[in-house]
């Protein structure tokens, strides 16, 4: 009656495997970067203040993979995929009508871990990530005095919406921060100004489910 059991148990888990409740992917897409820095002002080491005046968002992309594992109606889905997200940053020297424009650029790894559930072929989920900074440009570059430190890796959430065609899967999602981007810092001083945020992000992907 035992052997029946454990046969009956392992018939079962072997219909659960094949019922791919583990399925993987690949993904692509764009994002649009928003509101990198808010209310800061600059001064470097010879007096001059710069405000940064204006954001503008600008289109980036992405490209990874992910997994989706499946469980009494609700699933979760880590994610890894690289990214490049910019913006363009207006400085203005404080007291006068010098203004610049700096592109602020962000190469990273991402790691979104989302937990959900699914109304027939639509999705709805939200979870943490974690971003690695791989490389950036710096939006001071051309502003004496000053220097940039970002911070390698930090914390941000993302929540949306996706819909499942067949192998293909359609994702919109908004990504919002729990942690600082980074700091500005005065080279002759080593005073810091630290920056309103990291990027907020609304993410449009496309992907195809391998098996």
């Amino acid at each position: 009656m035992r052997k029946f059991f454990l046969i009956v148990v392992l018939l079962g888990f072997t219909g659960v495997v094949n019922a791919q409740l583990v399925t993987f992917g690949l993904k692509a897409g764009v994002n649009t970067t928003t509101d990198v820095f808010k209310n800061v002002s600059l001064t470097n080491d010879e007096g001059k203040g710069y405000d940064i005046i204006n954001n503008k968002a600008k289109v980036g992309f992405l490209a990874g993979a992910y997994a989706r594992v499946s469980i009494l109606g609700f699933f979760v889905q880590p994610e890894l995929y690289y990214a490049q997200s910019s913006t363009e940053i207006t400085l203005q020297e404080i007291g006068t009508t010098t203004v610049s424009k700096e592109v602020n650029k962000l190469n990273t790894l991402n790691i979104p871990i989302l937990f959900g559930t699914k109304f027939g072929p639509l999705r709805v989920n939200a979870g943490p990530v974690a971003t690695i900074i791989l490389s950036n440009t710096n939006i001071v570059d051309n502003v004496s005095g000053l220097d940039q430190d970002m911070d390698k890796a930090n914390w941000g959430l993302q929540a949306g919406v996706g819909l499942d065609i067949s192998k293909i899967s359609l994702d919109a999602r908004y990504e919002t921060s729990i942690s600082k981007l980074g700091s500005a810092y005065n080279t002759a001083s080593g005073s810091k100004v630290n920056f309103g945020s990291r990027p907020q992000q609304f993410i449009f992907t496309l992907g195809l489910k391998l098996f």
